[in-house]
Parts: structure tokens; sequence; C-alpha cells
């Protein structure tokens, strides 16, 4: 994968830079084919912001964009909250893509879940209490 590192207002070390690296390695993991990785680092600039390092990372790949965006105090709490982000985003992605296309009588595509999709716990709908 290509990673493309950028800082803007941020001193960019190599132990950072081997961090980002290492993490997103990790996150690509869970779902092959994401070619190209940028990484965005910058400084808010307003003094009242506690979280004032932030982190933006891109992914490409299978025609897809997978995007993130976090801030923390430091560089390296930045980089572990958007590889928390993109992990869930990629597993949401990979449970798209597991779904089964096939074609029934009439020579339509129907989806049909594979059995990890079928396996996750439903969420309890929320319903409105009129009077």
């Amino acid at each position: 994968m290509d990673i493309a590192i950028r800082a803007k207002n941020v001193e960019l070390n190599e132990s950072l830079r081997a961090s980002v690296e290492e993490k997103l390695a990790r996150v690509t993991r869970h779902l092959d084919g994401m070619e190209r990785a940028e990484v965005h680092f910058f400084e808010e600039k307003n003094p009242r912001i506690a979280e004032r390092e932030v982190c933006e990372v891109t992914l490409h790949g299978h025609g897809h964009i997978v995007r993130a965006k976090a801030s923390a105090p430091d560089a390296f709490a930045a980089v572990e909250r958007v590889v928390e982000k993109l992990e869930h985003r990629m597993a949401k992605l990979k449970a798209e893509w597991s779904t089964v296309r096939i074609p029934d009588e009439m020579g339509q595509y129907t989806l049909r879940p594979t059995e990890s999709v079928m396996t996750m716990t439903p969420r309890p709908m929320r319903t409105s209490q009129r009077s």
C-alpha cells in the first residue's frame, strides 16, 4: 500500500511516521485491496480547543473511499482514535461486500446476506409513543 503522510504546522518525526505505517497496516488486514492511503496532520489554531492535534486518513481502493478524522491532545493519540474509526468503517464495508448476489427466475439479482451478517444481533427499533 502506498502511504502519503503530510503535516501542516506539526512536526513529523520518524517515530510518528513509523506508528502511522504500522497502524494502517493493521487496518488494511481487515479488508484487502486498499491501494492508497493519505494521512494529513494539522493543528487547530483556536487556543480554547484542548484536543488540538488532528489526524485525517483517506483510504482508496476497489472504487471506494473510506475517510476518518479524529483529534486528540497529541498526534499519537489522534492516530489511535482515527484507526479505531477506520476499523469500524472497514468492518461495515466488509459486511456490505459479503452479501451474495443470486439471480432469480426472472434474471433479476437479489441480495441474500451471508451467515456472518445474519448472525449479527439486531438493534432494537425506536418507536414513537404518542398519546
